[in-house]
């Protein structure tokens, strides 16, 4: 595994076969990704964050990773990957160096996926989205003071959290209603304690309640999904 800014250089010998590499081009967009999704790895990064933060690191092949890159020769002889899937693909391989060789593999992460207090920030707010949770209980969970916590999550997200959290919700609730789920039935699974705070934030959001919402969907689905589209 090779961090940016690097490069490495080798040369392989051979006497007739032809050499073939796979390689894998990954952001540090996608490893903040991978740490939301599997928050108690944060425990093992911290421990071992300051042991060397390697740019190049490098693990030796096994039964597992033997059959792993065979996988995806498969896949790609198939034609392109889905995208999801190859999400998929990365975070199995991860989570199985993780497991096999924690220090060597997060000795080269600690140096892309930045600082731990953002992982864990980011970690504790999207895993808490469908929760009825205050921006007091998230700095909480953080271990900030509510200041130091609007502070760094403006600074990762652009905005603040209150209104972070009413985007994404409602973003959600589009998604749902787009789906006919009952505005009724819907409202616990996006973090509101009520049906009535619900349908108001909906309503100041979209200009519509989420029952007059879907009734104009069935009516005229094109100019609706334009006036959700104005808003994201």
């Amino acid at each position: 595994m090779i961090a940016s800014s690097n490069c490495l250089m080798t040369e392989k010998l051979s006497s007739g076969n032809r050499y073939r590499s796979l390689l894998f081009f990954f952001n540090n967009e996608v490893l903040r990704s991978f740490f939301t999704k599997y928050p108690f790895l944060l425990e093992r990064t911290e421990r071992i964050i300051g042991r060397g933060d390697e740019p190049i690191v490098r693990f030796e092949t096994d039964a597992f990773i033997y059959n792993y890159l065979h996988s995806l020769q498969l896949l790609l002889q198939a034609g392109p990957i889905q995208e999801e899937l190859l999400h998929l693909k990365f975070d199995e391989l991860l989570l199985y160096l993780a497991d096999k060789c924690p220090e060597t593999l997060f000795s080269f992460l600690t140096t892309m996926a930045g600082d731990a207090t953002d992982r864990q920030l980011q970690a504790a707010v999207e895993n808490n989205l469908t929760y009825s949770i205050t921006v007091e209980e998230l700095a909480f969970l953080c271990n900030m003071s509510l200041s130091t916590f609007k502070r760094r999550f403006a600074r990762l997200y652009g905005t603040s959290p209150n209104k972070w959290l009413l985007q994404r919700r409602m973003e959600q609730a589009v998604i749902l209603l787009q789906q006919h789920a009952k505005p009724s039935e819907i409202y616990y699974q996006l973090g509101y304690g009520n049906h009535s705070s619900f349908s108001q934030s909906f309503k100041q959001t979209y200009g519509l309640t989420p029952r007059e919402f879907q009734k104009n969907l069935r009516a005229d689905p094109q100019k609706l999904d334009t006036a959700v589209n104005v808003y994201r």
